[in-house]
């Protein structure tokens, strides 16, 4: 795994993050320094996605983006991409039913279960 979502089988996925989300997790803190994103600012986002995709819910990148805005995280260049990076390695969310235009994120253990 590196800062990447990827497409897999979802029988997989919780065995995925249970071997390697502890090391891909160690870089994240670094990253989020260098794009000025406080521990506190993501861990806010992943109760704001949490309370938003909860029930069933699908948002598009740019939803969960305006979301994310309107709850006070101040979404500057690439801070989606980080968090909801962020978000997946932590198990929290993943790709949920595909657009035309743009992925959707669900909750992992909504729309996967173990």
């Amino acid at each position: 795994m590196r800062g990447t979502l990827h497409y897999m089988d979802p029988k997989c996925v919780h065995m995925m993050l249970d071997l390697c989300a502890k090391k891909t997790l160690t870089g994240f803190a670094k990253r989020r320094d260098f794009l000025g994103i406080s521990d506190t600012h993501a861990e806010r986002a992943l109760e704001i996605m949490e309370r938003e995709l909860r029930g069933g819910k699908s948002l598009t990148r740019t939803e969960l983006n305006k979301t994310l805005e309107e709850n006070s995280i101040p979404m500057q260049t690439q801070w989606m991409y980080h968090l909801a990076c962020y978000a997946a390695t932590r198990g929290l969310i993943c790709f949920g039913p595909p657009t035309t235009k743009e992925e959707t994120f669900v909750l992992l253990d909504e729309w996967v279960t173990k």
